[in-house]
């Protein structure tokens, strides 16, 4: 697994903990919060997959895991 893969993961398990209660968020950032989990696994599976998308897509899947990132750590 690649670092990208690793953080689609972790976007995805935040996103999760927000859908179940697990965290202060309200209801509609926690659906928002899914789509970007749901954008962030699509992309690691062509970043995993060596169907590189352009380097754009990859610049705002990184800043979507740092905005999660903030909110785990």
């Amino acid at each position: 697994m690649t670092i990208f893969s690793v953080m689609g993961l972790i976007t995805l398990a935040t996103a999760l903990a927000a859908q179940t209660g697990l965290t202060a968020l309200s209801g509609l950032f926690s659906v928002f919060l899914w789509l970007l989990a749901v954008w962030g696994c699509i992309c690691s599976y062509f970043i995993c997959s060596g169907k590189r998308p352009l380097h754009l897509f990859e610049a705002i899947f990184v800043a979507i895991c740092w905005y999660q990132f903030r909110y785990v750590w």
